[in-house]
């Protein structure tokens, strides 16, 4: 399986105007003549068999109004199927599509709906696509998963693709965002991100908690994190934060300030000044003062759960 991150080698430049599309949308055409192979070519019991081994949560297709909007949905998806005639590549990709029927209220069959795709054409996906609305970048992601469930992903796949992201208007570094979710919700592993990188990715990842649990959202924040104060209540005095609860710190600020006993009536008053900068989470528990150092879209919860194990 290739890289998600390859479809930036083949996706055009999006800043293009719309009208502009070369392309593989425009070529969209019926293909009567396949019709009659489809249900000698693929075995759909074993398809359903497999969508029901996925385990993906709910999907937001149930916020599209009406169930003929669900079903272009899915035909649309189909389309990438069709671009690639590999059996293997074909089950699998139908695999996925069946386990997102499953979560429709549809009455049509993935058979029916394979059928229906074969007479989709460039007019029908445009209308389609204006009816996403806030799911867009969700269908996208969807397109992104059916075409990397291939062993491999045809030019033509790529080119479609491209096409979806300008029309949807899906600019380039939020292809390659999508492109992390996809990714990792395929291998339902955190891959090895940069800090730029993990800190967008987990800015949009809650958008997709269907396919991503928040293990893997907390395992990319994880080697973030730094435990940068941990004092017990009772061995220090007049103790003061000196930042809020969540906020940006360069190195050498003062994040806290307290005082310390010396030994007899002597005190000496202590400034906790971190030596490196990022976002500063504090908090309080089983008497304990904590300040941990993380990126700016760590989770304050999965914060304190992750200094409560160790």
């Amino acid at each position: 399986m290739k890289s998600l991150l390859d479809i930036q080698v083949r996706v055009k430049d999006l800043e293009d105007n719309i009208h502009q599309i070369s392309s593989s949308v425009y070529k969209l055409k019926s293909d009567i003549a396949a019709l009659d192979k489809i249900d000698e070519v693929y075995d759909f019991s074993t398809i359903r068999f497999l969508a029901k081994q996925i385990i993906f949560k709910n999907h937001p297709i149930a916020k599209l109004k009406n169930e003929k909007d669900k079903c272009k949905y899915i035909e649309m998806l189909m389309t990438i199927v069709r671009l690639d005639e590999d059996r293997e590549n074909q089950v699998n990709r139908l695999a996925f599509i069946q386990w997102i029927l499953m979560k429709v209220d549809c009455k049509l069959s993935l058979e029916d709906l394979l059928k229906d795709c074969y007479f989709m054409d460039k007019d029908t996906c445009f209308q389609m696509i204006n009816k996403l609305g806030e799911i867009r970048e969700c269908f996208f992601v969807d397109a992104l998963i059916v075409a990397f469930l291939g062993s491999d992903v045809k030019p033509e796949i790529y080119e479609y693709l491209g096409d979806l992201a300008l029309i949807l208007q899906i600019d380039r570094d939020n292809v390659r965002m999508l492109s992390l979710v996809a990714k990792i919700s395929l291998s339902q592993n955190s891959v090895q991100l940069n800090k730029g990188d993990t800190i967008k990715f987990l800015q949009i990842a809650k958008e997709y908690e269907y396919y991503i649990s928040d293990d893997i959202l907390d395992n990319c924040a994880r080697k973030y994190r730094k435990i940068i104060v941990q004092l017990p209540i009772n061995e220090i005095f007049d103790f003061k934060w000196e930042v809020d609860r969540k906020q940006k710190i360069k190195k050498g600020d003062v994040v806290a300030k307290y005082y310390k006993k010396q030994g007899g009536k002597s005190y000496t008053t202590v400034f906790v000044k971190p030596k490196e900068g990022g976002t500063f989470y504090r908090f309080q528990d089983r008497g304990t003062y904590y300040g941990v150092l993380s990126i700016e879209s760590d989770d304050i919860n999965a914060i304190k759960a992750w200094v409560k194990g160790k």
